[in-house]
């Protein structure tokens, strides 16, 4: 089979989409299951989606995995300690959810639900997926916190202890599907079938294993609702099939951007496989859920916009950041904040220096890292009208305290919106229009050289109030108003609905 297009290139979610696409077009790809019954298409279609953007620098060193190793030693020789009660409303999350406020570590997704939800909500927490658990749980926000581990006393860990020492793996029926679909796979994406089909098998023996061990708890706390705050990848679609065949209900709650080609959110293909997959959805507004529900994956009657309750909170709230930027932004008569992505660091870099240059002193260009960055910034510093902040400062917060926003293609171009700040977005070989619908030249513009950047934000300091108000009619398709009352309202219904039926 011919194909001209690179890995690279397949790397981007357009090409991806369209590569799983093809497959269910071809293939009988529901008929994929283990021998316990659970269809695993669902689960299947985001590992071979993602299988490409795996690491490929490597194994880690010695120490590292020692490192790695004794922390998840630590942690499994402790209990596991359940609530000792059937419980009404479990929430599990991570602890890259947990932000700093006010001297507590705050979930941004779960913990706003205390406030509608009040005593009868648990939050069950997994550590990072190195097995790390930051030394935080006397000042967790959380009222009712339970942190998760698999004990070493466990039937999980010596599972656990087979599929990693003696390789012992599920089996994928029928195995010539699962064949099939790989092989065509790899001829589409010039990838390697052996290490597509290795990465798949793994994963999936994960999924199974997780997935016998959540069964067991949710069977012992019994809740009715279940909140997860990303449910797809194999250990929380392993936690939805779980509560599934328990009868339990789960809800997920949009945990970032849904961009056009969301292999984790529409299936083109008309099914009826809904095994893996949340029952509800909560997203933040209207936009994300037309997306979603212009296919199948999810059931589109049970695909709800309620809004993003920290934003909203944070949006109410007055700023905090740091005494060096509050004196960098005071200084300067306009601030354009520039939230960078580790994928294109580099062109980013490069556009604000000589953005920097050209801009000339009395604007001042606020620039953050992303998370993932490891690049260095400090040739930055010697421009006076640049500053580099922390990589892992609080974007909402900077929102407050600048005029325009810029980005390649982060999130934080919706984000944004919600705080009323204007974006020019930078086309640094990625091109937004491939992730969301947003460029419209009345509240986001796009610029590809630092010259249009310079026009178009000299347009934006013109027009300010109208554009204003353009960013306030499109901010609320991507962040519906009152969330938390919708979240209630969106629970309430659930009751009534139960006692009907």
């Amino acid at each position: 089979m011919e194909n001209n297009i690179s890995v690279e290139e397949y790397q981007t979610p357009k090409e991806m989409f369209k590569v799983i696409r093809e497959i269910e077009t071809r293939f009988s790809v529901d008929s994929l299951q283990l021998l316990d019954g659970t269809r695993i298409w669902n689960l299947v279609r985001v590992l071979l989606a993602y299988s490409l953007l795996r690491k490929k620098n490597g194994k880690k060193s010695l120490m590292s995995l020692l490192q790695t190793g004794f922390m998840l030693f630590k942690e499994s020789i402790k209990p596991l300690r359940l609530p000792q009660h059937e419980i009404v409303y479990a929430g599990f999350s991570g602890t890259e959810s947990r932000k700093m406020k006010e001297g507590f570590f705050y979930d941004i997704y779960m913990d706003p639900l205390y406030s509608i939800l009040n005593e009868n909500f648990y939050v069950f927490e997994w550590p990072t997926p190195s097995g790390y658990r930051r030394e935080y749980q006397e000042k967790v926000y959380s009222k009712h916190y339970v942190p998760m581990h698999i004990p070493i006393f466990s039937r999980t860990f010596l599972d656990f202890i087979n599929y990693k020492l003696f390789k012992k793996t599920v089996t994928i029926e029928p195995q010539k599907a699962l064949y099939d679909i790989v092989t065509f796979f790899n001829q589409k994406t010039n990838s390697d079938r052996d290490t597509v089909m290795k990465h798949l098998t793994n994963s999936v023996t994960v999924f199974y294993i997780i997935k016998r061990f959540l069964r067991g708890i949710l069977g012992k706390i019994q809740p009715e609702i279940i909140f997860i705050r990303c449910a797809y990848g194999r250990f929380n679609m392993a936690l939805v099939q779980a509560a599934r065949e328990l009868g339990i209900l789960t809800v997920e709650l949009q945990h970032g951007i849904i961009s056009q080609y969301p292999v984790g959110y529409v299936k083109e293909q008309e099914s009826k496989n809904f095994d893996c997959i949340p029952n509800y959805l909560l997203t933040y507004g209207e936009m994300f859920t037309s997306i979603i529900t212009r296919d199948y994956l999810f059931n589109k009657k049970n695909v709800i916009t309620t809004g993003f309750p920290y934003l909203e909170k944070m949006k109410g709230e007055a700023p905090v950041i740091d005494q060096n930027l509050k004196k960098f932004v005071t200084y300067h008569d306009y601030n354009v904040f520039v939230t960078s992505q580790w994928t294109v660091s580099e062109q980013v870099k490069k556009f604000v220096a000589e953005l920097s240059e050209r801009i000339g002193p009395a604007t001042g260009i606020i620039i953050k890292p992303h998370p993932r960055d490891e690049s260095n910034y400090s040739s930055l510093k010697k421009y006076c009208n640049i500053y580099v902040t922390n990589k892992y400062d609080n974007t909402y917060e900077i929102f407050k305290v600048i005029d325009v926003h810029s980005t390649v293609y982060s999130t934080s171009g919706l984000e944004a919106l919600a705080f009323g700040k204007p974006n020019i977005f930078i086309q640094a070989g990625t091109n937004i229009k491939d992730f969301f619908d947003i460029v419209d030249n009345t509240s986001s513009y796009m610029a590809s050289s630092t010259q249009e950047f310079i026009q178009h934000l000299e347009h934006i300091k013109s027009h300010y109030n109208d554009i204003s108000k353009e960013i306030g009619k499109k901010a609320v398709l991507f962040f519906k108003p009152n969330p938390l009352g919708n979240v209630k309202k969106f629970l309430d219904s659930m009751i009534l609905e139960n006692e009907d039926a």
